[in-house]
Protein backbone atom coordinates (compact mmCIF):
# COMPACT_ATOMS: atom_id res chain seq x y z
CA UNK A 1 0.00 0.00 0.00
CA UNK A 2 2.93 2.26 1.06
CA UNK A 3 4.52 1.93 -2.14
CA UNK A 4 1.54 2.59 -4.12
CA UNK A 5 1.20 5.64 -2.13
CA UNK A 6 4.58 6.83 -2.35
CA UNK A 7 4.19 6.26 -6.33
CA UNK A 8 1.30 8.42 -6.22
CA UNK A 9 3.22 11.07 -4.72
CA UNK A 10 6.09 10.82 -6.73
CA UNK A 11 4.60 10.80 -10.20
CA UNK A 12 2.55 14.41 -9.02
CA UNK A 13 5.46 15.95 -8.25
CA UNK A 14 7.01 14.96 -11.57
CA UNK A 15 4.37 15.68 -13.28
CA UNK A 16 3.88 19.39 -11.69
CA UNK A 17 7.51 19.93 -12.76
CA UNK A 18 7.38 18.53 -16.10
CA UNK A 19 3.93 20.61 -16.25
CA UNK A 20 6.62 23.95 -15.25
CA UNK A 21 8.67 23.40 -18.42
CA UNK A 22 6.55 21.85 -21.17
CA UNK A 23 3.56 24.20 -20.62
CA UNK A 24 5.49 27.82 -21.12
CA UNK A 25 7.38 25.68 -24.15
CA UNK A 26 4.26 24.38 -25.72
CA UNK A 27 3.15 28.54 -25.28
CA UNK A 28 6.21 29.34 -27.60
CA UNK A 29 5.32 27.32 -30.07
CA UNK A 30 1.77 28.63 -30.06
CA UNK A 31 0.41 25.00 -29.61
CA UNK A 32 -2.54 26.31 -28.50
CA UNK A 33 -6.24 24.81 -28.82
CA UNK A 34 -8.46 25.78 -31.57
CA UNK A 35 -11.98 26.06 -30.98
CA UNK A 36 -15.01 25.83 -33.12
CA UNK A 37 -17.39 28.63 -34.78
CA UNK A 38 -20.61 26.48 -33.89
CA UNK A 39 -20.87 26.50 -29.87
CA UNK A 40 -21.12 28.76 -27.01
CA UNK A 41 -19.26 31.97 -27.14
CA UNK A 42 -17.83 31.61 -23.85
CA UNK A 43 -16.16 28.25 -25.50
CA UNK A 44 -14.03 31.50 -26.94
CA UNK A 45 -12.03 31.83 -23.37
CA UNK A 46 -10.18 28.79 -23.97
CA UNK A 47 -8.96 29.63 -27.61
CA UNK A 48 -4.88 29.36 -27.25
CA UNK A 49 -5.26 27.23 -24.23
CA UNK A 50 -2.03 25.00 -24.83
CA UNK A 51 -2.67 21.39 -25.80
CA UNK A 52 -0.50 18.29 -25.68
CA UNK A 53 -0.58 18.80 -22.08
CA UNK A 54 -1.07 14.93 -21.80
CA UNK A 55 2.56 14.68 -22.27
CA UNK A 56 2.95 15.68 -18.61
CA UNK A 57 1.66 13.28 -17.47
CA UNK A 58 2.95 10.55 -19.13
CA UNK A 59 6.45 11.32 -18.43
CA UNK A 60 5.69 11.79 -14.50
CA UNK A 61 3.79 8.57 -14.83
CA UNK A 62 6.64 6.75 -16.67
CA UNK A 63 9.94 8.26 -14.80
CA UNK A 64 7.92 6.81 -11.18
CA UNK A 65 7.60 3.68 -13.06
CA UNK A 66 11.14 3.53 -13.81
CA UNK A 67 12.40 4.75 -10.25
CA UNK A 68 9.73 2.57 -7.94
CA UNK A 69 9.21 -0.34 -10.29
CA UNK A 70 12.80 -1.28 -11.39
CA UNK A 71 13.33 -3.69 -8.80
CA UNK A 72 10.14 -5.49 -9.95
CA UNK A 73 11.01 -5.44 -13.39
CA UNK A 74 14.48 -6.64 -12.57
CA UNK A 75 12.50 -9.73 -10.55
CA UNK A 76 10.43 -10.40 -13.78
CA UNK A 77 7.44 -8.45 -12.55
CA UNK A 78 6.26 -6.20 -15.81
CA UNK A 79 2.91 -5.86 -14.98
CA UNK A 80 3.00 -2.33 -14.34
CA UNK A 81 4.73 -1.93 -17.40
CA UNK A 82 1.94 -3.43 -19.34
CA UNK A 83 -0.69 -1.23 -18.12
CA UNK A 84 1.49 1.75 -19.11
CA UNK A 85 2.04 0.57 -22.32
CA UNK A 86 -1.52 0.60 -22.87
CA UNK A 87 -1.90 4.13 -21.48
CA UNK A 88 0.85 4.94 -23.37
CA UNK A 89 -1.16 3.72 -27.07
CA UNK A 90 -4.01 6.11 -25.77
CA UNK A 91 -1.45 8.61 -25.43
CA UNK A 92 0.17 8.76 -28.84
CA UNK A 93 -3.72 8.51 -30.08
CA UNK A 94 -4.37 11.99 -27.83
CA UNK A 95 -0.85 13.34 -29.35
CA UNK A 96 -1.71 13.09 -32.78
CA UNK A 97 -5.40 14.46 -32.47
CA UNK A 98 -3.92 17.72 -31.02
CA UNK A 99 -0.84 17.89 -32.95
CA UNK A 100 -3.24 18.21 -36.31
CA UNK A 101 -5.80 20.52 -34.45
CA UNK A 102 -2.64 22.63 -33.86
CA UNK A 103 -1.47 21.63 -37.40
CA UNK A 104 -4.17 22.57 -39.50
CA UNK A 105 -5.80 25.53 -36.54
CA UNK A 106 -9.02 23.54 -36.21
CA UNK A 107 -10.88 22.04 -33.94
CA UNK A 108 -11.21 18.46 -36.05
CA UNK A 109 -8.28 16.75 -34.92
CA UNK A 110 -8.28 12.90 -36.19
CA UNK A 111 -11.53 12.49 -38.42
CA UNK A 112 -12.88 10.05 -40.15
CA UNK A 113 -11.46 9.40 -44.18
CA UNK A 114 -13.66 10.27 -46.69
CA UNK A 115 -15.98 7.69 -47.79
CA UNK A 116 -18.56 6.43 -50.17
CA UNK A 117 -21.66 7.11 -47.79
CA UNK A 118 -20.53 10.59 -47.13
CA UNK A 119 -22.36 11.15 -51.25
CA UNK A 120 -26.04 10.56 -51.43
CA UNK A 121 -27.50 10.58 -54.91
CA UNK A 122 -30.94 10.46 -56.23
CA UNK A 123 -32.40 6.95 -55.31
CA UNK A 124 -31.49 7.32 -51.73
CA UNK A 125 -32.99 10.85 -51.20
CA UNK A 126 -36.02 9.81 -52.62
CA UNK A 127 -37.38 7.85 -48.82
CA UNK A 128 -35.39 10.02 -46.55
CA UNK A 129 -37.02 13.10 -44.85
CA UNK A 130 -33.57 14.81 -44.12
CA UNK A 131 -29.86 14.33 -44.89
CA UNK A 132 -27.27 14.90 -42.87
CA UNK A 133 -26.38 18.44 -43.66
CA UNK A 134 -28.84 21.09 -44.92
CA UNK A 135 -26.83 23.07 -45.99
CA UNK A 136 -24.98 23.44 -49.37
CA UNK A 137 -23.11 25.39 -52.34
CA UNK A 138 -24.64 25.46 -55.78
CA UNK A 139 -23.24 26.75 -59.15
CA UNK A 140 -25.64 29.79 -59.65
CA UNK A 141 -26.49 28.15 -63.59
CA UNK A 142 -27.71 24.82 -61.70
CA UNK A 143 -30.30 26.81 -59.22
CA UNK A 144 -31.41 28.77 -62.69
CA UNK A 145 -32.03 25.97 -64.36
CA UNK A 146 -33.88 23.97 -61.21
CA UNK A 147 -36.48 26.79 -61.27
CA UNK A 148 -36.95 26.54 -65.29
CA UNK A 149 -37.61 23.01 -64.90
CA UNK A 150 -39.05 22.51 -62.28
CA UNK A 151 -41.01 25.66 -61.68
CA UNK A 152 -41.59 25.10 -58.02
CA UNK A 153 -44.16 28.15 -57.88
CA UNK A 154 -46.60 25.84 -59.96
CA UNK A 155 -46.90 23.57 -56.79
CA UNK A 156 -48.93 25.02 -53.74
CA UNK A 157 -49.25 22.13 -52.32
CA UNK A 158 -45.48 21.06 -51.63
CA UNK A 159 -45.13 22.28 -48.34
CA UNK A 160 -41.37 23.18 -48.15
CA UNK A 161 -38.85 24.35 -50.67
CA UNK A 162 -35.69 22.78 -50.42
CA UNK A 163 -36.71 19.18 -50.92
CA UNK A 164 -37.62 19.86 -54.06
CA UNK A 165 -34.10 21.42 -55.03
CA UNK A 166 -32.29 18.40 -53.42
CA UNK A 167 -34.07 16.04 -55.30
CA UNK A 168 -33.37 17.74 -58.64
CA UNK A 169 -29.44 18.62 -57.56
CA UNK A 170 -29.00 14.84 -56.94
CA UNK A 171 -31.04 13.59 -60.34
CA UNK A 172 -28.66 15.75 -62.51
CA UNK A 173 -24.96 15.37 -60.52
CA UNK A 174 -24.10 14.10 -57.33
CA UNK A 175 -24.28 15.28 -53.89
CA UNK A 176 -21.74 15.42 -51.21
CA UNK A 177 -22.18 16.46 -47.99
CA UNK A 178 -19.91 16.98 -44.60
CA UNK A 179 -19.81 15.03 -42.20
CA UNK A 180 -19.49 17.44 -39.59
CA UNK A 181 -21.47 20.14 -37.92
CA UNK A 182 -21.14 23.30 -40.31
CA UNK A 183 -24.59 25.70 -39.29
CA UNK A 184 -26.88 25.53 -36.00
CA UNK A 185 -30.73 26.14 -37.23
CA UNK A 186 -33.01 27.52 -35.30
CA UNK A 187 -36.65 25.91 -34.50
CA UNK A 188 -39.20 27.83 -35.16
CA UNK A 189 -42.41 27.84 -33.46
CA UNK A 190 -44.48 28.18 -36.94
CA UNK A 191 -42.34 25.19 -38.47
CA UNK A 192 -44.47 22.40 -39.71
CA UNK A 193 -41.32 19.85 -39.51
CA UNK A 194 -41.27 19.60 -36.11
CA UNK A 195 -45.03 20.78 -35.29
CA UNK A 196 -46.46 19.22 -31.88
CA UNK A 197 -49.25 18.80 -33.49
CA UNK A 198 -49.44 15.56 -35.03
CA UNK A 199 -51.43 16.26 -38.20
CA UNK A 200 -49.32 18.60 -39.59
CA UNK A 201 -46.50 16.58 -39.09
CA UNK A 202 -48.52 13.74 -40.95
CA UNK A 203 -49.54 16.35 -43.41
CA UNK A 204 -45.03 17.74 -44.22
CA UNK A 205 -44.00 14.11 -44.32
CA UNK A 206 -46.77 13.04 -46.79
CA UNK A 207 -46.13 16.36 -48.63
CA UNK A 208 -42.45 15.26 -48.64
CA UNK A 209 -43.01 11.64 -49.90
CA UNK A 210 -45.33 13.12 -52.53
CA UNK A 211 -42.89 15.75 -53.93
CA UNK A 212 -40.28 12.51 -53.84
CA UNK A 213 -43.32 10.49 -56.28
CA UNK A 214 -43.75 13.55 -58.54
CA UNK A 215 -39.47 13.07 -59.12
CA UNK A 216 -39.72 9.15 -59.71
CA UNK A 217 -42.26 9.59 -62.14
CA UNK A 218 -39.84 12.25 -64.23
CA UNK A 219 -36.48 11.26 -63.09
CA UNK A 220 -36.68 7.77 -61.52
CA UNK A 221 -38.62 6.02 -64.08
CA UNK A 222 -41.21 5.26 -61.45
CA UNK A 223 -39.12 2.57 -59.97
CA UNK A 224 -38.83 3.49 -56.80
CA UNK A 225 -42.89 4.09 -56.24
CA UNK A 226 -43.86 1.44 -53.70
CA UNK A 227 -40.31 1.89 -51.58
CA UNK A 228 -42.00 6.31 -51.51
CA UNK A 229 -45.32 4.67 -50.71
CA UNK A 230 -44.42 2.31 -48.13
CA UNK A 231 -42.04 5.00 -46.71
CA UNK A 232 -44.96 7.51 -46.34
CA UNK A 233 -47.35 4.68 -44.81
CA UNK A 234 -45.17 3.85 -42.52
CA UNK A 235 -44.04 7.40 -41.47
CA UNK A 236 -47.96 7.97 -41.10
CA UNK A 237 -48.97 5.40 -39.00
CA UNK A 238 -46.42 5.28 -36.91
CA UNK A 239 -47.29 9.37 -35.45
CA UNK A 240 -50.63 7.60 -35.37
CA UNK A 241 -49.67 4.70 -33.23
CA UNK A 242 -48.65 6.80 -30.51
CA UNK A 243 -51.48 10.08 -31.41
CA UNK A 244 -55.14 9.96 -32.43
CA UNK A 245 -57.33 7.34 -32.34
CA UNK A 246 -57.52 4.19 -33.11
CA UNK A 247 -60.05 4.86 -35.94
CA UNK A 248 -57.93 7.60 -37.74
CA UNK A 249 -55.28 4.75 -37.63
CA UNK A 250 -57.06 2.27 -39.57
CA UNK A 251 -58.63 4.97 -41.75
CA UNK A 252 -55.52 5.94 -42.74
CA UNK A 253 -54.25 2.17 -42.88
CA UNK A 254 -57.12 1.68 -45.50
CA UNK A 255 -56.41 4.66 -47.60
CA UNK A 256 -53.14 3.54 -48.24
CA UNK A 257 -54.11 0.10 -49.21
CA UNK A 258 -56.33 1.38 -51.51
CA UNK A 259 -53.47 3.34 -53.20
CA UNK A 260 -51.24 0.31 -53.31
CA UNK A 261 -52.69 -2.93 -52.33
CA UNK A 262 -49.34 -4.38 -51.78
CA UNK A 263 -49.06 -2.38 -48.62
CA UNK A 264 -51.38 -5.00 -46.97
CA UNK A 265 -48.63 -7.48 -47.01
CA UNK A 266 -45.89 -4.89 -45.53
CA UNK A 267 -45.84 -5.81 -41.40
CA UNK A 268 -45.87 -2.63 -40.25
CA UNK A 269 -49.49 -1.58 -40.61
CA UNK A 270 -50.27 -4.38 -38.02
CA UNK A 271 -47.64 -4.34 -35.61
CA UNK A 272 -48.22 -0.48 -35.12
CA UNK A 273 -51.58 -1.06 -34.55
CA UNK A 274 -50.91 -3.58 -32.47
CA UNK A 275 -48.54 -1.25 -30.46
CA UNK A 276 -51.17 1.56 -30.43
CA UNK A 277 -54.18 -0.71 -28.98
CA UNK A 278 -51.32 -2.20 -25.82
CA UNK A 279 -50.27 1.33 -25.35
CA UNK A 280 -53.91 2.27 -24.90
CA UNK A 281 -54.67 -0.17 -22.72
CA UNK A 282 -51.39 0.96 -20.73
CA UNK A 283 -52.21 4.78 -20.55
CA UNK A 284 -56.03 3.82 -19.11
CA UNK A 285 -54.29 1.81 -16.36
CA UNK A 286 -52.15 4.60 -15.23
Amino acid sequence: MMEIILAGVVSLVITLAAGKLLIPALIRLKAGQSIKEVGPTWHKGKQGTPTMGGLMFIIGIGIAILILGWKGMLEGNFTHLYVYVFALVFGVIGYIDDYQKVKHHQNTGLTEPDHEEHFTDFDHLLCRLTIANCATLARRDLIARYYAEVRPDEHPEWLTDDAPMWLWFAACSRVRYLPAITAVHRRLPQSVSHSTEYPRRIAFCDSLMDISLWFDARYGARRNRFRILRRRSSVALWVLSWNGSVGEYLARWRRDVAACPRLLFCPEGCGLLVKKILFRRKKQRL
